[in-house]
Parts: structure tokens; sequence; C-alpha cells
């Protein structure tokens, strides 16, 4: 049976983790000017093997 987790880190990401390999993290806050990235993005995003997709 798959373990599925969802964690919060310093109020600015969230990561999903399944069996202990984080797929993805989803930045609603990012660190770096607006202009550069307006939006909140997901990297990287892995396959449940662990390998970087993005």
């Amino acid at each position: 049976m798959m373990q599925t987790t969802f964690a919060s880190g310093r109020e600015d990401y969230i990561d999903y983790t399944v069996d202990g390999v984080t797929l993805l993290r989803y930045v609603y806050r990012p660190h770096v000017l607006p202009v550069n990235v307006p939006k909140p993005f997901i990297h990287p995003l892995r396959t449940l093997g662990g390998a970087e997709v993005t």
C-alpha cells in the first residue's frame, strides 16, 4: 500500500510525497521577482521511481 503525504515548508510551498519519494513541489509564494515568476508553479516533478521530469 502506498503512503501519501502532503507537507508544507516555510509557508511558501507544499511537497507531495509517495512512499518517501517527493513527486512534486507546489511553490505558491516564490522567492523571485513577480515579473520573472508571476504565478505559482510546480518544480520539480518526479516519477514514482524518483526520476526528475521537469
